[in-house]
């Protein structure tokens, strides 16, 4: 469980945009999330005016498994 924040591409804005799809890779544990597909995780990116917050949080907090996270975010200009 956690958060972090990354710069939007080059040329994609709050204005400009929306998340189509996160998916996390919990390091130790080799399990992938993807947002929507597990019913006892959640991951999601939230759009913020300078950056983008993505976060990996379980249905039970604290109890999500501990390590590197890897991520994937599929944005889309509209």
């Amino acid at each position: 469980e956690g958060n972090t924040t990354v710069n939007y591409p080059t040329g994609f804005t709050i204005n400009n945009c929306v998340v189509i799809g996160v998916g996390i890779e919990h390091s130790a544990t080799s399990t992938a999330m993807c947002f929507g597909t597990n019913s006892s995780k959640d991951a999601g990116a939230q759009l913020y005016s300078s950056n983008i917050k993505i976060y990996s949080v379980p249905e039970t907090a604290g109890q999500g498994p501990s390590g590197d996270v890897g991520f994937k975010v599929v944005l889309m200009k509209v």
